[in-house]
């Protein structure tokens, strides 16, 4: 039996474990990625919603300046935005690791991937700059670490879709089909 590889939430020893002694890739768990984002930068996202709805209440029955008021209405607004942006991320994050491509049924490589989560670490970097969020649990930190290992499955699919078929003995222009 051939281990392809492992996955893990990074640990050290567990990479190790995979590295040296067992001598296969280690790439990253998308559930511990998406966990840290979720209660970082989500987190923090929900918490000052909070306080902007409680402050807009307070100006409110505190009649407080029309200005004032409108003021924290905007930026309850851009908060609104920006909590959409950060919705698609995760959706974004998990999808990009497909094989292919899911909206144009075009195959993917590890480069590819590595894009696409870039570009998605890029909207989450700006969402964080823009409310100058805390991110308490490093998850954009962890996300740029981890590009590379998450996106390394890509090209073991493939190879592993390679291994198989060079055992197949069909015809070629069934196997270059499927």
């Amino acid at each position: 039996m051939k281990l392809k590889y492992l996955v893990s939430d990074r640990a050290k020893a567990i990479v190790k474990l995979a590295l040296n002694d067992l001598g296969t890739n280690s790439i990253a768990d998308l559930f511990h990625v998406l966990y840290d984002l979720n209660r970082s930068i989500a987190w923090e996202l929900n918490c000052l919603s909070s306080r902007l709805q409680k402050q807009i209440k307070m100006a409110s029955l505190n009649q407080a300046q029309p200005e004032i008021i409108k003021q924290l209405e905007q930026k309850s607004k851009i908060l609104q935005q920006s909590r959409l942006t950060y919705d698609t991320c995760p959706e974004r994050i998990s999808t990009c690791l497909h094989p292919f491509d899911i909206n144009q049924n075009t195959p993917q490589t590890t480069e590819i991937v590595s894009i696409g989560l870039q570009e998605t670490l890029e909207t989450l970097s700006s969402v964080r700059n823009t409310h100058k969020l805390q991110d308490p649990r490093n998850g954009l930190r962890k996300l740029k670490n981890q590009i590379s290992s998450l996106s390394a499955i890509v090209d073991i699919w493939w190879s592993w879709v390679d291994q198989c078929f060079s055992s197949h003995s069909g015809e070629p222009n069934v196997i270059d089909s499927l």
